[in-house]
């Protein structure tokens, strides 16, 4: 009920004069009742609210989840005379208006110039002839659901011409042109608003993570959200997300219009041209975002009349465009629920457009794919051929499929074909059962695809099959299979796939250690793939390359943070995970274990999302280092006793006795820690763990280049020994404290290098390492060499200091 005021209360309540309040009276702005005993008028509060300057914050606690929608609007309505909101059936326009202002008209149902007059006359709460008057005192008039019917847009434009301090705000399923107007096209409400709203009409008892995954299914579309939420009274979460359509219904009291997401689409369909509607059921194919060329690619129709319909499209916000030197579109996916299923025809049209593109595009790009690729990965009615088209045109979105899945559409396109289509689905069943674990398939699905005539086909299998060979621990028959590729490849053109085959050959030179000629293989496949401008070539050599460089000892950090940012421009998570854990070797060998772990966590965390389980595990290995240098040694000792436990298994040659030694010496359990470092193993790294810990000599000699292994170095010794930089720029000890040596180089890179070995360094090493471009030889260089060593002697190493038959070394 109102609160009734006199004409002074009312007047001071408004801020305005007494006069000004009876001129308003007069007007009809507000609403007055005569006292029954004293005759006085008096006059309604709740009216004069709506006379009164808004309050922007309470208003935009009527808009909940569209604050910056509102303030937009606001701010465009104080540039503009006419604000038009326009945006897909169901985004919540009038929710925005009604924000915005009191004085609305429903336009829905009227059809000329004079419906208009009539409704905003009542809106208004005057007679139609005293309309002018009151439109003159009106600051924001909105027009909810206005069309271009009939001569109403034209009397909208008289209005804003003859009253100057008129504004209006419409919202419409249509762009239209008022005179000084601006469209505003509202978007999805944010996953957090999303998720609010949804609840707020939700039966109770949903799970977070449920909840985020419908709004993101239904893209934060709030009549979609609200009518999903209506049916949380009989379905549960996972039976919710299943049987979702567009023809679900509303709660009672909805108007009919936003009974479903149907009629709602199909009200805006109305209207639309004939073209307009053919093209946007064509349009409904796409899973993801196309540009023109795609659209006239699948709407079997003139290219002039596509783009005609693509632009009437627009005006009705069912389709959305992204701009940028090129555009692309996008339907709403409620959109594309409402609409009918596309025929096989069109999804043969579309599957024939997704394989021309996805060979064309490059690996960067086909991510943007990936949801049109999984859609005809499912389509079990397109012919096998054409799904079998698709699938080996993208390498990389194979990969970012569930294996499994994966394997079943594979298994059946091997059965359903022949001849060589047959063959090229065959090899890809070997490629997925290798990443399975299942190597004898495998090997047979490749021996079989090597028969093909097609280089692609049978040399690019050899190379897979190399790889297994490697797995096998079988190097001469790898590099047999892989030389073999790569000359067949190369002599065919195929150079990206002969890149393949070098990387392999590459690995095989790395199994039998010698890594420099790993090194140039893996170079000369970086540098045709940086020539051929294709990401992808540069990717998997770069990996192995940099992962060489690391046991070389001649990585840098920028090389693998390289790596690491085109992994992740490609969308591929178990490089980026390889890269990081790079990363984190690297920056553990310069003493930065806090940002090792940080760095190699991240690469664990990418590869387990990936479904990447096993490779999760090898790389938690230098996570184990990395946590015990950063002082953390009951996470290493846990981490280590779970790695111990999934590798075992497994049967796999990583070894986790060291890891857990280590861990033992750590937290103080010598015993536990000599035991395990005594085991049989024939690895290197629990040898040098023998080592560290003084339980003897190694079977082989170590490779003191490794990083794991100075690792292992690292982490034993005595906490009272000698601590240097990686760089030499400052060395501590007991006795001396630190000693800052970043502002004399030559002693900083003679300790840098002698720090880099526990044995002995040869005095010309040492020359060369220190003055390289210099070329010092002879007693020239002797005699700066020693000068150097009685230089940090004098500075507090002379106990740890020897000079022996082979040179200089650090105790």
């Amino acid at each position: 009920m109102p609160r009734w005021l006199t004409i002074a209360e009312a007047a001071r309540e408004a801020g305005v004069s007494t006069a000004t309040l009876r001129r308003w009276d007069r007007e009809g702005r507000v609403r007055a009742v005569r006292h029954p005993v004293s005759g006085y008028r008096l006059y309604a509060s709740d009216r004069l609210a709506s006379l009164l300057p808004r309050d922007e914050a309470a208003d935009a606690r009527t808009a909940p989840g569209r604050e910056q929608e509102l303030a937009a609007v606001r701010k465009l309505s104080g540039r503009r005379r006419a604000v038009v909101i326009t945006g897909v059936p169901g985004i919540g326009k009038t929710h925005l208006l009604e924000a915005l202002t009191t004085d609305r008209v429903a336009c829905e149902q009227l059809r000329d110039a004079a419906a208009l007059r009539e409704a905003t006359a009542r809106t208004l709460g005057v007679p139609l002839g005293r309309l002018q008057t009151r439109l003159s005192t009106v600051r924001l008039l909105g027009l909810d659901h206005l069309s271009a019917e009939g001569d109403m847009l034209e009397q909208v434009a008289t209005w804003l011409s003859a009253h100057p301090g008129l504004r209006v705000v419409a919202t419409s399923s249509l762009d239209l042109a008022l005179p000084d107007g601006e469209r505003f096209e509202l978007g999805p409400l944010s996953p957090e608003a999303g998720a609010r709203l949804f609840l707020e009409h939700a039966a109770p008892g949903w799970p977070d993570a449920r909840v985020t995954a419908l709004v993101t299914r239904l893209e934060g579309h709030p009549l979609a959200l609200k009518l999903a939420a209506a049916q949380t009274t009989v379905l549960g979460p996972d039976e919710l997300i299943a049987r979702w359509s567009a023809d679900l219904v509303g709660e009672d009291g909805e108007d009919e219009r936003h009974r479903t997401l149907r009629t709602a689409v199909g009200a805006a369909l109305g209207g639309c041209t004939d073209d307009e509607r053919a093209v946007l059921t064509s349009l409904a194919v796409f899973q993801g975002r196309f540009d023109v060329a795609a659209a006239e690619a699948v709407c079997d129709r003139p290219a002039p009349q596509t783009l005609a319909a693509l632009r009437g499209l627009r005006r009705t916000s069912l389709l959305r465009t992204h701009a940028g030197p090129r555009a692309v579109h996008e339907l709403w996916g409620v959109v594309r629920d409402a609409l009918p299923e596309p025929t096989v025809e069109l999804r043969a049209r579309h599957a024939r457009w997704l394989a021309t593109t996805l060979r064309a595009t490059p690996a960067a790009g086909q991510r943007e794919l990936g949801a049109d690729f999984r859609a005809v990965l499912a389509d079990e009615e397109l012919p096998a051929a054409l799904r079998a088209d698709v699938i080996a045109a993208s390498w990389p979105l194979v990969f970012a499929q569930p294996l499994e899945q994966l394997l079943s559409v594979v298994d059946g396109l091997c059965r359903a074909l022949d001849g060589e289509a047959r063959l090229r689905m065959v090899r890809v069943r070997g490629v997925l059962r290798t990443e399975n674990g299942q190597l004898e398939l495998s090997r047979q699905d490749l021996d079989e695809a090597r028969t093909s005539g097609d280089p692609a086909i049978g040399a690019d299998a050899a190379s897979d099959l190399a790889m297994i060979e490697l797995r096998a621990n079988r190097p001469d028959e790898a590099e047999r299979l892989a030389r073999g590729s790569r000359d067949a490849l190369q002599a065919a053109g195929h150079w990206r796939l002969a890149s393949r085959a070098t990387t392999v050959l590459a690995n095989v030179h790395l199994m039998r250690g010698d890594r420099r000629a790993a090194l140039e293989a893996l170079s000369e496949v970086v540098r045709l793939g940086r020539r051929m401008g294709d990401p992808s070539i540069e990717l998997s050599a770069a990996v192995v390359l940099v992962r060489t460089e690391v046991a070389l000892g001649s990585a840098t950090l920028d090389e693998a943070l390289r790596v690491v940012g085109l992994a992740r421009e490609l969308g591929v998570p178990r490089m980026e995970g390889y890269g990081l854990e790079t990363v984190g070797y690297l920056l553990l060998d310069q003493g930065h274990a806090d940002r090792a772990v940080a760095s190699i966590q991240e690469g664990v965390e990418l590869c387990r999302a990936a479904g990447q389980t096993e490779q999760a595990d090898h790389t938690s290995v230098p996570l184990v280092l990395a946590l015990l240098e950063a002082g953390r040694p009951a996470e290493a000792a846990e981490l280590a006793e779970r790695l111990a436990a999934a590798f075992e298994p497994l049967s796999t040659s990583t070894d986790t006795d060291g890891l857990r030694a280590l861990c033992a010496r750590a937290t103080g359990d010598l015993e536990r820690a000599r035991r395990l470092a005594t085991r049989p193993t024939r690895s290197e790294f629990t040898h040098a763990v023998r080592v560290a810990l003084e339980l003897g000599e190694p079977e082989e000699p170590l490779d003191l280049e490794d990083p794991r292994i100075r690792s292992v170095l690292r982490l034993t010794r005595r906490p009272d020994a000698l601590q240097v930089a990686p760089d030499g720029s400052w060395f501590e000890t007991p006795g001396t404290g630190r000693v800052d040596l970043s502002g004399r180089p030559v002693l900083a890179a003679v300790l840098a290098a002698l720090h880099r070995t526990d044995g002995p360094v040869a005095a010309a090493d040492l020359v060369a390492t220190t003055w390289p471009d210099e070329r010092l030889v002879g007693d020239s260089g002797l005699r700066r060499l020693r000068s150097a060593i009685w230089g940090l002697r004098k500075l507090g190493l002379g106990d740890h200091l020897a000079t022996t038959a082979d040179g200089y070394r650090l105790r």
